[in-house]
């Protein structure tokens, strides 16, 4: 992948990540939003000496015979209402699974790349700040966009029209009001 002409795109779920580059057809990583912490691991009789990300920290879940449950890097639940509730642990979480993400998964370093994040239409500016420094500050990367779900999934429905309603069916239900490609509030 030539980092000059190439960005990372990352799109940050609430249930899952979805990372790869731009340019390509479909996301080359698909991993869930959890980790195991080695303390949620240690209290369920596991060593873990680094904390463990995505599809292996839920095979463990499902290897463990307990109660236990992942640390969830950014929260699930019902949209903003959710969001704008739960705090989001921006250096314990998800600085290390952006971190997974980069090294371990694409197998590139950030400082080499731009990228391009994709958001939930919801997440507030205090987040999206935060979110901002982590980018920059900790993991260094050149150049930086912030992009809304809503209006790149009305982009992606060719319909040649940048207004429309969109309705997003995953972890819960958002619908998000779009005109001239910029979301409408409340």
């Amino acid at each position: 992948v030539d980092e000059h002409d190439t960005s990372v795109i990352i799109d940050l779920g609430s249930q899952f990540v979805r990372a790869g580059f731009s340019g390509e057809l479909a996301p080359r990583v698909v991993v869930p939003t959890a980790m195991m912490t080695t303390r949620v691991a240690a209290e369920s009789g596991l060593q873990l000496t680094t904390p463990v990300f995505g599809w292996e920290a839920e095979k463990l879940l499902v290897q463990m015979d307990s109660d236990a449950q992942p640390e969830v890097v950014l929260p699930r639940g019902n949209g903003s209402t959710r969001m704008a509730a739960q705090e989001v642990d921006w250096y314990g979480t998800v600085l290390p699974l952006l971190r997974h993400i980069f090294n371990n998964e694409l197998r590139v370093s950030p400082e080499e790349y731009g990228c391009v994040l994709i958001l939930p239409t919801c997440m507030s500016m205090e987040d999206k700040e935060d979110l901002l420094d982590v980018m920059f500050d900790d993991l260094k990367v050149p150049k930086l966009t912030l992009q809304p779900t809503g209006p790149l999934a009305l982009g992606a429905a060719h319909t040649g029209s940048a207004t429309g309603l969109v309705i997003s069916w995953g972890n819960s239900l958002q619908i998000t009001p779009v005109c001239d490609c910029t979301i409408l509030r409340d």
